[in-house]
């Protein structure tokens, strides 16, 4: 077994209170501390050099897929085509697979994650009390499944 440490970087969608969320979904890459490292200074420079603008708190360049395709991301580029969004978009999406060795994601239905509820009340209060805590649970899980299958500890930071 590999004593290394694996990071996972997750994030959610949807919320149970916005009518127009159908799904609840947590989605993320699973890599080591290095690779990134690897990814952030890569990421950073390409932005840059994609037109982004550093935010002006910290003074990274970030990129927030929503607000990006959404077109209210004052830190993105202007004037950008649908088409141009949509090669961008797929240009990042090559740098975070390139520097992550396992992606994951979940997702359940609001409509079903109510009948679960409903169904099991006591799991789902005891257990996981709200649909994004129902999936991070798990996308976590089957992140420390791959590790364990690849030979890295189960001990990963989150």
């Amino acid at each position: 077994m590999t004593t290394g440490i694996l990071n996972a970087y997750l994030d959610a969608s949807g919320k149970r209170s916005s009518k127009g969320d159908k799904l609840v979904t947590v989605n993320g890459c699973l890599s080591t501390p290095s690779k990134w490292q690897e990814f952030d200074l890569e990421w950073q420079v390409v932005l840059k050099d994609l037109g982004f603008k550093p935010d002006p708190g910290t003074g990274r360049f970030v990129f927030h897929t929503t607000d990006f395709h959404s077109s209210f991301d004052k830190l993105s580029p202007k004037g950008l085509s649908k088409a141009n969004k949509q090669s961008i978009y797929r240009s990042l999406i090559k740098i975070v697979t390139k520097h992550s060795l396992f992606q994951v994601g979940f997702a359940i239905g609001l409509r079903d994650y109510e009948r679960f509820s409903a169904e099991y009340p006591l799991i789902s209060r005891c257990c996981f009390g709200k649909p994004g805590t129902f999936v991070s649970v798990l996308t976590f899980g089957k992140c420390m499944e791959w590790a364990e299958r690849k030979g890295y500890s189960k001990s990963i930071s989150v």
